[in-house]
Formats: C-alpha cells, sequence, structure tokens
C-alpha cells in the first residue's frame, strides 16, 4: 500500500456496511467496539465480549482470536467469515421446541 493509498481502507469499510445490512434491523447485536458507529441505532447492542452467549447477532471486525474462540459454535451459525477483512458475521440458532413430544 503506497503512503497515503486510502483505498484498501475505503474497500473494506464497504465491504462491512454492505455486510451489516445482512442484519435486521430490530435485531440485537453483540459487536466489535470499532463497529459501534455502525451499530448505533439499534435499540440493543453490546460491545464484546458482552452479548457473546444472547445476541441474536455478532459481528466482529479486526477481534483477536481469543474472542472468536468464546463463541459456541452449537449456538450460531457462521454467516460471513471473510478472513481478508478479518470480519466475521454469526447468527443464533433458533431450536424449534414441540409442545406435543415427548421428551
Amino acid at each position: 500500500m503506497k503512503n497515503g493509498d486510502t483505498s484498501y481502507k475505503n474497500e473494506n469499510s464497504k465491504k462491512i456496511s454492505n455486510y451489516l445490512t445482512s442484519i435486521p434491523k430490530n435485531a440485537d447485536v453483540a459487536s466489535s467496539n470499532n463497529l459501534g458507529a455502525q451499530l448505533s441505532h439499534r435499540r440493543n447492542i453490546y460491545t464484546v465480549p458482552h452479548g457473546l452467549e444472547f445476541a441474536s447477532f455478532i459481528a466482529l471486525y479486526n477481534e483477536k482470536d481469543a474472542i472468536l474462540d468464546k463463541i459456541d459454535i452449537t449456538k450460531y451459525d457462521t454467516i460471513i467469515s471473510d478472513d481478508e477483512v478479518n470480519f466475521y458475521l454469526f447468527k443464533k440458532k433458533f431450536a424449534l421446541t414441540c409442545l406435543n413430544c415427548n421428551p
């Protein structure tokens, strides 16, 4: 990257903004602090590690592996995994329950 070249950063910003549009507007989100400005209009937003166990969506950008390792993959599906940009989006799995089924 050349000195003063912001095209790489701008391209990443566009990708991330596009990725974030896949989160429903009324969904609660746990996110990296550096995504807070883009998600601040939401009613329920948590800065990781808060919300990792109960948020409907988890959006991570430039997080350390230690945060990624805290995500319970039995409870979340990976929606976006972009290693080039270092952006990850997870959606909580919702278990279907049957009221008439025997346990």
